[in-house]
């Protein structure tokens, strides 16, 4: 098993790799099996001494990938797997730490031992947040508070775009999959970047105080939708608002407003899903990260009290915010659907798979709003296509945001009964068709 993994995440030409993939393909009965024993492997191998603007992508593409499967057909699921594995191929690795030698620290309450995991983790103690974490792990009531508390602490942490939570979230579901095999690897890579890797608290600390003061308790009671007036406002607001309070001020009105949570939240998201489609070229990772990070809040508010759903609003709110300041050309929306839809032939996804292919994001973006007027049912369908063409890409593009906000955006799509819920793929496709393209391994591995 060993030996399978070093040859295949040691391959240096995709030649080469492809071979070990196809051998590993034929080894493993099923990708599940595949990820576990990659588990085993690769995550102790990913980490540095001193963190920059870049964090070793492999082990989060991979878990990325195991959400990018469940968009596919069973005959094309590998394909996610085969992608970001030769990304992680070709990333730097460092010796393995050792977490065998890591004495668990358990010998006093949940509490005391959070709060000495924090202590270490704000002196930058990695050994030590390891031992305090290693000791959470021996039971399952202990996991689960740690798993609460970790979250909470990583939700707190913005830097790189809220990448410290989405990193830290997989490695919690991806163990929970695993039914908790290798649970200490898993999550040792997203713990060591959450305690060694730069730090940015300021805009949740910010958020904190302003929910303290506006709990928005109203919108855990209301169940009205939202205006197309208040729609329009809150968009303005949020994406080119001068301040994060005047985002957050748009939250608060939404709620006085009669709005509930969840109508809230599918605005929050739709209006992420625009800021994907305004970025300027080269510009992606904050907004696509913000619309990930949104949408997968979901996953810890169902950890924690229902009063904190207001909190997850304000935050995402507040970080979509600080990604379309930084990213938006210029202060209004990017119209999409400038071509004329009614040229595309009737089979629009082949067209879609060719301007996707050739880096035509306005085409791309016209061909999926005509696949889904043609056919309102077939948001699952087009989200297949969209899957299928992020995974022909190269990993190393977009180190597993690519699949990963396809992914969202097809639930998104799924779960929302707002006007205008088309955008969600259609910014994606968008998205897709503007991103550098390296198809290096496409070719090699004999893909159709």
């Amino acid at each position: 098993m060993t030996d399978i993994m070093e040859r295949l995440l040691e391959a240096s030409s995709p030649k080469e790799f492809s071979g070990c993939m196809k051998e590993a393909q034929d080894h493993f009965a099923a990708p599940a099996d595949f990820v576990e024993a990659v588990a085993g492997y690769l995550p102790t191998r990913l980490y540095e001494n001193y963190y920059g603007d870049s964090v070793p992508r492999g082990f989060f593409g991979i878990m990325a990938a195991t959400e990018a499967q469940t968009v596919l057909p069973a005959e094309t699921g590998w394909r996610p797997y085969v992608q970001q594995t030769w990304s992680a191929a070709r990333e730097r690795k460092r010796t393995p730490w050792n977490l065998d030698k890591i004495d668990a620290r358990n010998q006093e309450s949940p509490q005391r031992r959070w709060h000495h995991f924090t202590q270490a983790a704000e002196s930058a103690d990695v050994s030590a947040a390891l031992a305090w974490a290693k000791g959470f792990l021996a039971n399952p009531s202990d996991r689960d508070y740690f798993r609460i508390q970790g979250l909470s602490y990583a939700l707190a942490d913005t830097a790189q775009g809220g990448f410290k939570f989405l990193y830290l979230l997989q490695a919690w579901k991806l163990a929970q999959s695993l039914q908790w095999k290798n649970q200490e690897a898993i999550l040792f890579p997203a713990l060591h970047f959450l305690v060694a890797g730069p730090r940015e608290k300021q805009l949740s600390a910010q958020v904190r105080e302003y929910w303290q003061v506006n709990p928005l308790t109203a919108a855990l009671k209301n169940s009205g939708t939202v205006s197309e007036e208040l729609r329009s406002r809150f968009e303005q607001s949020c994406l080119f608002g001068e301040s994060t309070d005047e985002a957050l001020d748009a939250v608060t009105l939404l709620s006085r407003s009669g709005a509930g949570v969840e109508a809230i939240r599918d605005l929050l998201l739709l209006t992420a899903a625009q800021a994907v489609a305004n970025s300027r070229t080269g510009h992606w990772p904050g907004p696509v990260r913000a619309l990930n990070f949104a949408h997968l809040l979901r996953d810890w508010v169902n950890l924690v009290e229902p009063h904190r759903r207001t909190f997850a609003l304000l935050l995402g709110a507040a970080l979509i915010h600080q990604a379309s300041a930084k990213s938006s050309d210029g202060g209004q929306n990017r119209v999409l659907d400038q071509l004329p839809g009614h040229l595309l032939p009737e089979d629009a996804s082949q067209v879609l798979r060719s301007v996707v292919s050739h880096s035509d994001p306005y085409a791309s973006a016209t061909a999926a709003q005509v696949i889904l007027d043609r056919n309102s049912g077939d948001g699952a369908g087009l989200a297949a296509t969209l899957m299928d063409l992020a995974v022909k890409n190269d990993g190393h593009v977009c180190g597993g945001d690519d699949i990963l906000l396809v992914k969202v955006a097809a639930d998104c799509y799924q779960a929302s009964s707002a006007p205008g819920k088309n955008r969600y793929l259609v910014a994606t496709a968008f998205f897709l068709g503007r991103i550098p393209k390296s198809y290096e391994l496409f070719g090699a591995y004999g893909f159709k």
